[in-house]
């Protein structure tokens, strides 16, 4: 059993899937081929198309489902199946050319150090065939091999990118077989632009989930330099903004944008920092200082991050208390508590309540027996470790609102 068999068998059992995807219900549920459902399932069945057919036999089908979804009107004046098909979904069958196309994109900016880029379920393998300066203009030439595993899906092809400082980022893809097979170590740009074969991408031509993930390489870039430059902003205009701050006038937003900025940013990485345990009570004074900054300058802060923060740790620390009674935990809740509390962090308290209440009524109320059960007559040294226990746990269960009374300790 060859394996080129065995890849061609997989590949037409992922179109049958994708064929039965076609008819997901929701699709059919809603009376609108417009809407999202009715879409997705179009793009299921063009997927189907695309693994279960090719050549001519692919064209021949295609166009009779375009000629079929003529018929099928959206409620929006205009739209119909055939438009949807043709507007939104066909320019993505040439996946493999926009995947080849995106990791060049991102081998030129940076985004990637790698020769090997994994891109959904694709394995793409660059090799640089030339790079040109030329003033502010730079082109980068590759040869891009293109591979799924399951499906069996395997192209080549070179890739050219042109960018120039301030201007659009714009690439040429061609298929390797129009060069007969053998990419050219000097391909000259000329050669790729104006080959008959050859089409012209941006960046708005690649799939949405990489043009988000490079958006978000890029702001770590500008977020990175710009508090550079701020906090060195700072630090030199230091003595500067107190004076101002005290003559008790409104700062400029020249002056309070950069403050805010590198306050706001200090305040949410020493909250990352409380996921961890440890330093505890080192963060909450820096907090400490930062909140009082921020009084001076008259910033204010969005703590919804923090908020979010501090409710996951807590309940993860009252995760940990419900499979191990600890005292050393309940200390570490009630600094995380302190801190929300201290600074008015909106961490809703009934999440908190509702996590703890059962370990009241399980693991406590066991350990309360037990201690009940000791101090009738048992290990004295036990005794006094579970009852030191027990008492931290209740008064922990006091700062949680709890009512003890039913955990007298003896």
């Amino acid at each position: 059993f060859s394996k080129e068999k065995a890849l061609a068998i997989r590949k037409l059992l992922e179109a049958q899937k994708y064929m039965l995807y076609a008819f997901t219900s929701c699709g059919w549920f809603f009376a609108d081929i417009g809407g999202l459902e009715a879409v997705q399932n179009l793009a299921y069945a063009v997927r189907a198309l695309q693994l279960g057919t090719s050549g001519e036999i692919r064209q021949q089908l295609l166009q009779g489902l375009i000629a079929g979804l003529e018929q099928a009107r959206g409620n929006v004046a205009g739209v119909t199946g055939k438009t949807i098909l043709e507007r939104q979904l066909l320019p993505f069958c040439a996946h493999e050319k926009i995947l080849a196309f995106t990791a060049a994109i991102e081998k030129t900016i940076g985004f990637t150090k790698s020769d090997k880029l994994r891109l959904f379920s694709y394995d793409v393998s660059l090799r640089r065939l030339s790079a040109i300066e030329s003033g502010l203009l730079s082109y980068h030439s590759f040869d891009a091999a293109v591979e799924n595993e399951m499906t069996g899906e395997l192209s080549r092809w070179a890739v050219l990118v042109s960018h120039r400082e301030r201007a659009e980022v714009r690439g040429w893809v061609v298929a390797a077989d129009a060069f007969g097979g053998k990419l050219p170590g000097g391909l000259e740009p000329e050669t790729m632009m104006h080959h008959s074969a050859s089409q012209s991408l941006t960046l708005m031509d690649i799939f949405q989930t990489s043009r988000e993930n490079m958006a978000d390489y890029i702001h770590q870039n500008i977020f990175k330099d710009t508090y550079a430059r701020y906090s060195a902003w700072m630090d030199k205009n230091e003595q500067e903004l107190d004076f101002l701050s005290r003559l008790n006038f409104p700062l400029p937003l020249y002056c309070l944008a950069p403050l805010s900025f590198v306050y706001h940013q200090q305040w949410n990485s020493l909250v990352r920092r409380l996921e961890h345990r440890g330093d505890e009570e080192e963060i909450a004074a820096r907090l400490r200082d930062l909140s009082a900054m921020r009084k001076q300058y008259k910033i204010s802060f969005d703590i919804k991050e923090s908020a979010a923060l501090l409710e996951r740790s807590i309940i993860i620390e009252l995760s940990a208390l419900a499979v191990k009674l600890s005292a050393g935990t309940c200390r570490r809740i009630e600094h995380l508590m302190n801190i929300v509390d201290r600074f008015g962090i909106p961490v809703p308290k009934h999440k908190m309540e509702d996590a703890f209440a059962p370990i009241a009524a399980g693991p406590i109320s066991g350990l309360y027996a037990e201690v009940i059960r000791l101090s009738a007559g048992g290990d004295e040294s036990e005794l006094v470790d579970k009852r030191a226990l027990l008492k931290a746990l209740v008064n922990f269960a006091h700062r949680m609102n709890f009512n003890t009374d039913a955990f007298r300790i003896p």
